[in-house]
């Protein structure tokens, strides 16, 4: 008997219409509201393309709403977009997921990745998860992804250009002022909720000083976001070579191209971040 490959599950289709009603209606007040700028937007290659980008701005990331919208705008909603997103999102009532679904939410695991990437469709992904999206205001512009390189694994398997799209503004709309890391191992839940490593204390409106729970409301901080040139990394000769000798990538050129893809977000970040006034953002 010969087994066969087993193929991929198929991404679930964008439901356009959808898409198109709900990004008429915010992107406007989201522009107004945020002052956002996005561009670049025409570095993405045709077919599949894996955007990386950093996480902001605790339970209501703003700046992942805002390069949402731009990215089905520019793209006059007839181009497929995903968004690998946290399991806890697939806890809510089924209403909620399936919405989240139909406008490109995937829920985040290895398999749902690849699949989306083997379809040619792009997927914005953020290396950084929990861990990226409370940083302490003062590291709002560190590139930090606590060692995450599994979207080098699959940018490599696939065969997919790595677009980097950094991003400065959403982490000025609530001030955090720690992880809160001692708080769960002073209540010993660590592991309660996969890749949640703390409980968060930051000061929101209008709550103050507050926890993730009950959400905030976002302070209208300048988002700019730049979607840079695409990085072929399983053209160069680290990718060529990264499982040659080892299933799970060698740990050496992991690393070395997982440094590539962070400096090149920081040298973006920075650019973004020069001049800027916290809040206001760049006022010329």
């Amino acid at each position: 008997m010969v087994l066969l490959p087993k193929e991929s599950p198929r991404p679930r289709d964008i439901d356009f219409d959808l898409v198109e009603k709900i990004g008429r209606t915010i992107h406007g007040p989201l522009r107004a509201y945020f002052r956002s700028r996005v561009e670049g937007l025409d570095n993405l290659p045709e077919g599949r393309a894996l955007l990386v980008s950093v996480h902001n701005g605790g339970v209501i990331p703003a700046d992942s709403i805002v390069l949402g919208s731009h990215l089905y705008r520019h793209f006059d909603y007839a181009r497929p977009f995903h968004f690998l997103a946290h399991d806890i999102l697939w806890r809510l009532p089924r209403q909620a997921t399936d919405v989240i679904e139909r406008v490109g939410g995937v829920q985040g695991n290895h398999v749902n990745a690849t699949a989306v990437l083997e379809a040619d469709r792009a997927m914005v992904v953020y290396p950084g998860g929990a861990w990226d999206v409370y940083r302490p205001f003062s590291q709002r512009h560190k590139i930090d992804w606590n060692g995450h390189m599994g979207y080098i694994r699959l940018a490599v398997r696939t065969r997919t250009p790595i677009v980097p799209v950094p991003s400065v503004g959403g982490h000025e709309t609530l001030l955090v002022l720690t992880r809160g890391e001692w708080i769960v191992k002073l209540l010993g839940i660590q592991g309660f909720i996969r890749g949640v490593r703390g409980i968060p204390v930051s000061i929101a409106f209008p709550w103050g000083l507050s926890l993730p729970v009950p959400p905030h409301i976002p302070l209208p901080a300048q988002i700019d976001i730049q979607a840079m040139e695409p990085m072929e990394l399983h053209n160069l000769p680290e990718g060529r070579a990264l499982f040659r000798s080892n299933p799970k990538g060698d740990p050496d050129l992991l690393t070395r191209l997982h440094a590539m893809v962070q400096q090149k977000m920081q040298q973006g970040t920075d650019a973004l971040a020069k001049g800027r006034i916290p809040l206001l953002g760049k006022l010329f």
